[in-house]
């Protein structure tokens, strides 16, 4: 892989979703914008909703990298969704295959988790142990995994207990950190080459996402036009978030809207026509 092809991976899955998630979660929980008891205004809380929504998708790409360098390095991925019965599944974060052998891993990007968070990965690797030992035998190999080698808070408890699972299961059960799973699995220099992605890609972050969609009107309405009515009837007929200026703040001169509202006005169901209606009402109101 190159470090293009890692960039475009890494920015399609932290940023994509960006405009949609503003909106759902604004219709969805307004509440969480609203009101007096804040210390932060709706930019700042939006910026801020953003960032850690950033957060978690950075390691969902991580994984999604991580799954495109094992197929490359010759390992065969498999499906990461392991069903327990007809009602009950379990997701894992890396499960593959070389010949004989298979591996699963439970990757996290940093082991600074709190006692209890700490307790619940160490479940949740047993639970996929048990499982997956039932369908490999002496096959299996277990892998948790922390990808930032900079935080190591709770290593000795992961191998004491990776270590009893060893000794009830009789599997080779790994604790890695860093370049550790590199190295193990043989190719231990595409570490030096990942660090590298990363360094490039953030290179080219800006500080704070842009959150007004009226930045980029035609782009944003491209993305932003398929988000279900649900979502969209909410947003109109919250009156509060109107007033308060929110919806100025993500359509700072209502040009998305318009298109919107174009795009409501131009569908033939009673149910899109009474949104165009609704919506532009705001806009007359509001802007």
């Amino acid at each position: 892989m190159d470090s293009k092809k890692a960039i475009r991976l890494l920015h399609s899955q932290v940023f994509e979703a960006d405009k949609i998630n503003i909106i759902e979660k604004l219709a969805l929980n307004p509440e969480r914008y609203l009101g007096d008891f804040r210390p932060t205004k709706p930019r700042a809380k939006i910026i801020q909703n953003l960032l850690q929504s950033h957060e978690i998708r950075f390691g969902d790409a991580i994984e999604l990298l991580l799954r495109e360098i094992l197929a490359e390095q010759g390992y065969t991925n498999l499906d990461l969704v392991l069903n327990i019965d007809d009602k009950t599944s379990l997701s894992l974060d890396q499960y593959f295959a070389k010949g004989k052998k298979h591996f699963f891993i439970e990757q996290k990007m940093r082991d600074d988790h709190d006692s209890t968070k700490k307790r619940g990965q160490i479940k949740n690797f047993e639970e996929k142990l048990d499982r997956l030992y039932q369908e490999h035998h002496k096959n299996l190999i277990g892998i948790m995994y922390f990808v930032d080698p900079a935080f190591s808070k709770s290593k000795s408890f992961y191998q004491e207990q990776l270590d009893k699972l060893k000794d009830i299961y009789g599997l080779d059960l790994y604790l890695f950190y860093g370049k550790d799973l590199f190295t193990y699995l043989s190719f231990p220099t595409v570490w030096f080459e990942f660090v590298s992605w990363l360094t490039d890609w953030r290179r080219e972050l800006d500080d704070f996402p842009e959150i007004d969609l009226d930045a980029s009107p035609r782009e944003s309405f491209e993305d932003i036009k398929s988000i279900r009515l649900h979502y969209w009837r909410k947003l109109i007929s919250n009156e509060q978030i109107w007033a308060d200026g929110i919806i100025r703040v993500l359509f700072s001169e209502g040009t998305t809207l318009m298109l919107l509202f174009g795009h409501f006005s131009k569908q033939k169901s009673d149910e899109y026509q009474n949104l165009a209606k609704s919506l532009l009402e705001r806009i007359d109101r509001y802007y």
